[in-house]
């Protein structure tokens, strides 16, 4: 029922103690994350590209604006990647507001989040 409340487009909250949890499609849920996360920086700079993330310690150089790019998608996974697993990093004051990027970060294909980079969709 839950998740065809959310097949629905319905929200469904489940509660357990005093903690709520809210069950979303990822169509409505994706879209949401991406607009909490913050926007990656491109800037074509001595004759190259970087790709910056304001507030979070990833930037990717790049001869040409897809290596850049490419280069900065697998820095933001291994960002990711590592604040899922070390307690440390998630709890450290400068990365714990990072959980909608995280989460943003991993339930997107490759597509996706190019299309977060740059701003234009690639084919799938």
């Amino acid at each position: 029922e839950v998740l065809d409340d959310a097949a629905d487009g319905l929200p469904s909250v489940i509660t357990r103690g005093e903690d709520e949890f809210m069950v979303l499609h990822a169509a409505v849920a994706k879209p949401l994350l991406a607009a909490a996360s913050p926007r990656p920086e491109v800037v074509a700079e001595d004759g190259g590209w970087s790709v910056v993330l304001p507030g979070v310690p990833v930037a990717a150089d790049g001869l040409d604006l897809r290596q850049a790019v490419e280069s900065f998608k697998d820095l933001v996974r291994d960002y990711a990647d590592d604040w899922l697993t070390d307690d440390e990093l998630r709890a450290a004051p400068n990365h714990r507001g990072n959980a909608a990027f995280v989460q943003m970060v991993d339930s997107f294909d490759d597509g996706e989040l190019h299309e977060w980079v740059t701003g234009e969709p690639t084919s799938r």
